[in-house]
């Protein structure tokens, strides 16, 4: 060794990760929001330089609905690129400006755009899940129970499929019209209000042609936008999560999902995270990534 080495240490490196590129800013679509005709969604890619065809995890952050940052949820969607999947996190309109079912839309023309484009993107195409957290747990919910079908696809490519193979739901919302239940008084008369969050996904507002209601107003308009209402013997497997100390969207939503998957002999599994509240620092801990991770090898990898 060359003298001015001397002092140098050898270090072996074993070759177990990969390099990890970011593409950010991907425009999926372009829509009309209010009185704007053609706004950009975009989408981030973190894609694993594998050498091959990776399957794809679509995630779908939350954002109480009225709001829709695909940077969050960073740590996981580094993990599961770090085990060599693909990860699309995704915008989609929100309320006020639209209702439902823009959002709805927007995610599965996602999916449909990342199928389109899998070459591009070293993307498999058959080997496609989602991921979502709140209300994104709801848009990823109903992907799952209406890819097999057509409802809800629009937009651009529809000459290939908005299918996932999987769904992992993150205290998402099943039924728009119980999110609240089990909560104190309070709390059920504060979501029972034409202002409630959720009371404008379903609605919009009055200066956008939306409708002055409550859920509880329309229920024969929930029951076209409850997820739950979709599950059928075509719907993928389902994980499912939500935190014993949820206090925005009540356990028995994630709860309603998964009864209704058992009964029709879906795949599913729930978890009850104790102590987790509505996000915060538990969704990040190994014990519950490693589940996710498991879930998407088995049923995108396996």
């Amino acid at each position: 060794m060359a003298a001015e080495y001397a002092q140098s240490k050898l270090l072996e490196v074993t070759l177990t990760k990969n390099r990890i590129d970011l593409i950010p800013d991907i425009t999926y679509a372009q829509v009309s929001v209010h009185s704007y005709p053609n706004v950009d969604l975009k989408l981030d890619l973190l894609r694993p330089r594998t050498g091959r065809h990776n399957p794809l995890v679509v995630f779908v952050t939350g954002g109480g609905f009225i709001t829709s940052n695909r940077a969050g949820h960073l740590e996981v969607r580094m993990r599961l690129a770090e085990e060599g999947f693909t990860v699309a996190s995704i915008e989609y309109r929100y309320a006020p400006q639209i209702c439902l079912p823009a959002p709805i839309i927007d995610t599965k023309c996602a999916i449909r755009y990342l199928r389109k484009n899998a070459m591009r993107f070293g993307i498999d195409p058959l080997r496609i899940g989602i991921m979502g957290t709140s209300a994104g747990g709801y848009l990823a919910s109903f992907a799952g129970v209406t890819g097999h079908s057509r409802l809800f696809d629009e937009g651009p490519n529809l000459d290939v499929s908005s299918r996932v193979a999987c769904v992992v739901d993150v205290y998402g919302v099943s039924d728009l019209s119980r999110m609240a239940e089990g909560f104190d008084e309070h709390k059920q008369q504060e979501y029972a209000s034409p202002s409630a969050c959720q009371a404008l996904w379903l609605n919009g507002c009055t200066i956008c042609g939306g409708v002055d209601a409550s859920v509880l107003e329309r229920p024969e308009e929930v029951a076209k936008y409850n997820p739950v209402n979709y599950v059928d013997e075509h719907t993928p497997p389902f994980l499912i999560f939500h935190g014993s100390a949820d206090t925005l969207v009540s356990p028995v939503q994630t709860d309603l999902m998964f009864q209704r998957l058992r009964q029709c002999g879906i795949p599913a599994e729930r978890y009850l995270v104790k102590g987790a509240g509505h996000g915060g620092v538990h969704w990040v801990q190994n014990e519950v990534q490693d589940l996710i991770v498991a879930f998407f090898r088995e049923h995108l990898q396996g």
